[in-house]
């Protein structure tokens, strides 16, 4: 291990146990916890190492630095009888950098309120949407460090509220088979809803992938976040054919919350001349099932980047 990769490990270790400094609290816009894209999805949201796509806005900001070409991404999650999940976003290559926009959307299904003594007010919608600018750079083939801002905005019933935040990521790919990962997510002012005031859901990962055959790619994050302390994320995708990929992962906060089975993640991805197609599903114990479609497009001609799985799309 070089002296470089030793100080870089160190440093992303150190992310994640300061958090434990974090002061503990109620928390808001627990939206920004729920996966955005089908294949972070159906990976169990171990993403972070993975996320050189257009999926690094919200995933980790230094993707960006390796992006291969721009990309616009597409999402819609179906959560029964709770509501719908909505993501976009925009990610395009600038010299060794790269930027990315993004908008997350959680829209609740309409639902009655009532008054102190039961009396029904009539029914009342709620939101919550966050949107973010991205910026990761690459120093060098390896190192890629980046920072995100975001705006939160949310609507519950006649209250509203609205806040700022921000991310911070860094990508070391110490070669083709080998990357890791660290995040700082959420970090931010607080959700005020009249007199309420509520904590971000901050969170700091270490994730790590592992491509040990070229058809295999193997991820794990390890997350500590206000509520869950540690919970760790597992998941692989095999390719047995370049248009295919099936996924399966394994996220041990959800089954602490649901059940055994609620930890479980599932899907599959198509890719087509250059572009991907992906599916979720989601069991969600009592709570139902979820599944997520998403699409990832590429344009313009594609610059020159390690491929990481099916990062690069422009690939063949």
């Amino acid at each position: 291990m070089t002296r470089k990769m030793t100080f870089v490990w160190i440093w992303l270790t150190a992310c994640v146990f300061a958090a434990r400094a974090a002061a503990s609290g109620t928390e808001g816009a627990a939206f920004l916890d729920i996966p955005a894209g089908g294949r972070p999805a159906a990976l169990a949201g171990a993403y972070s190492a993975l996320a050189s796509d257009a999926y690094a806005p919200v995933w980790n900001p230094a993707g960006l630095g390796f992006i291969p070409g721009a990309q616009l991404a597409a999402m819609h999650a179906d959560y029964d009888d709770i509501g719908g999940y909505e993501f976009a976003s925009f990610v395009h290559p600038l010299g060794r950098g790269g930027l990315g926009v993004s908008a997350q959307y959680f829209h609740a299904d309409r639902a009655s309120s009532l008054d102190l003594n039961g009396n029904q007010l009539g029914t009342h919608s709620s939101y919550y949407g966050a949107y973010s600018l991205a910026y990761g750079y690459a120093f060098n083939e390896k190192l890629s460090l980046g920072a995100a801002a975001k705006l939160i905005d949310a609507r519950l019933a006649d209250a509203s509220a609205r806040t700022g935040a921000g991310d911070a990521g860094a990508l070391y790919r110490v070669n083709a088979k080998v990357t890791f990962a660290a995040v700082a997510a959420n970090l931010g002012g607080k959700l005020k809803f009249l007199q309420q005031a509520d904590e971000l859901p901050q969170n700091y990962r270490l994730g790590v992938h592992l491509a040990p055959i070229a058809q295999l790619s193997l991820v794990q994050e390890t997350v500590y976040d206000r509520t869950e302390l540690l919970s760790g994320r597992f998941a692989a995708e095999w390719r047995p054919l370049d248009a295919l990929a099936v996924r399966a992962g394994y996220r041990t906060d959800t089954a602490r919350r649901l059940s055994a089975l609620g930890g479980l993640t599932t899907g599959v991805g198509l890719k087509v001349w250059g572009q991907r197609f992906d599916y979720a599903w989601l069991p969600m114990g009592d709570l139902g099932q979820t599944q997520y479609f998403s699409l990832v497009l590429t344009f313009g001609p594609s610059k020159t980047a390690p491929t990481v799985g099916w990062t690069n799309l422009g690939s063949s």
